[in-house]
């Protein structure tokens, strides 16, 4: 999961253009200026393609934390 963590820290890093340092698990839409609905899909898309994957309708909803990602990821 660490490995996970990072790569979504490093997407939402360069997304969302802030420093790397400043993104953990708790990262949210909340607590990053530029994390918008735009922004949102554009992570999303980013991630698709990062982990090869594709998000269900309900789980890019509840997706606005690293947190979450990691998890939705992680299964």
């Amino acid at each position: 999961m660490a490995d996970i963590t990072e790569r979504v820290c490093e997407i939402v890093s360069t997304i969302f253009n802030v420093p790397r340092e400043e993104v953990n698990s708790e990262s949210s839409s909340k607590t990053i200026e530029n994390w918008d609905s735009m922004g949102h899909l554009m992570l999303i898309l980013e991630l698709e393609q990062e982990f090869d994957t594709q998000f269900a309708p309900e789980s890019v909803e509840e997706m606005y934390d690293v947190g979450t990602i990691v998890k939705v990821l992680g299964t």
